[in-house]
């Protein structure tokens, strides 16, 4: 008799020890999504993305002045540093591009416009990366066709609430 008590509290200890792990476990991936999850950046975030992208790639003062009055040339230097600060946003990786959702995210800050509208806009400037293109003009390239019709929207994103 004394055996099976003893047996069945080990049974009893192993269930309620796999649950407990179970429950860790879900915990914890809970919690890795949270971290993962986009977050809305600011202009203070653009100034600060926009400083270290300059220091990264060695792009002058003077430069970089005209890139914060929206002055984008075509060149790789410039291609470079929107593909920079885009990563930094996150809204750009280099192995999958654009990343429509963080977009949207970021865009529909400062918008009146609802995410499926958003959606719709972005998609428009988002496609695969081409034969020997590189990084910098993918990115650079979603951004120009993104900005011809919604240079207003971007600035809007970043503003403070």
């Amino acid at each position: 008799m004394h055996t099976k008590c003893l047996f069945r509290s080990n049974l009893n200890l192993t269930k309620v020890t796999q649950i407990t792990m179970k429950f860790f476990i879900v915990l914890s991936i809970i919690a890795l999504a949270a971290a993962d999850e986009f977050k809305v950046r600011t202009t203070d975030d653009l100034q600060v993305f926009r400083q270290e992208c300059g220091k990264e790639l060695n792009i002058t003062e003077e430069r970089l002045e005209k890139f914060k009055k929206w002055d984008f040339g075509d060149d790789e230097e410039t291609k470079c540093y929107i593909r920079c600060v885009f990563k930094k946003f996150p809204i750009f990786d280099d192995t999958t591009g654009p990343n429509v959702e963080n977009l949207v995210k970021q865009l529909s800050h400062g918008s009146d416009k609802t995410e499926e509208e958003l959606r719709t806009e972005v998609t428009k400037c988002v496609d695969a990366k081409k034969d020997n293109e590189n990084e910098c003009s993918w990115a650079f390239r979603g951004f120009a066709c993104f900005k011809k019709s919604n240079l207003q929207l971007i600035r809007a994103s970043t503003k403070k609430d």
